[in-house]
């Protein structure tokens, strides 16, 4: 089975905790990393007149990958699904994501394409406990595994 971490928007602007990009750097030296940079194109993805929120119109990563993809809205590239496809990936680990939206989008675009989503929970960012609650059992009962700590890995 080949594995991948995926880092959705790990990035300056989102200001990542420390702690969460250490646990992904740690991940990357086990399995490959791959990486998603948003910024907000407002003529691609209107965000601001939807939910009157401006996203960083450039921004860097907080992890290091020479595989990083640009993206606008909430769905993963098509160049990102593509590269996963062709290298017969299994699993994606999920880390990173500014909020519970762009996770379980992302989650749905790899279950979509038959990659099993696995949320690496420790590592995502997310709003309210609560929140991220229900979004663990939605994603356990409807897109893959939920992984509570980075020792199950």
């Amino acid at each position: 089975m080949r594995r991948v971490v995926l880092a959705l928007d790990v990035q300056e602007r989102f200001q990542t905790p420390q702690m969460v990009v250490q646990g992904i750097q740690s991940l990357a030296g086990k399995y490959p990393l791959v990486a998603t940079l948003f910024t907000h194109e407002e003529n691609d993805v209107p965000f601001d007149r939807l939910v009157k929120w401006k996203g960083p119109i450039e921004d860097s990563l907080s992890v290091q990958t020479e595989h990083v993809y640009n993206r606008h809205g909430y769905h993963l590239p098509i160049e990102l699904l593509a590269l996963l496809k062709e290298n017969q990936v299994d699993e994606v680990y999920i880390t990173g994501g500014k909020n519970e939206t762009f996770l379980i989008t992302a989650a749905t675009d790899l279950f979509d394409i038959g990659i099993k989503p696995s949320m690496v929970a420790p590592l995502c960012l997310t709003g309210q406990f609560h929140q991220m609650s229900v979004l663990m059992r939605m994603w356990e009962q409807n897109l893959g595994g939920v992984y509570e700590n980075t020792h199950e890995l």
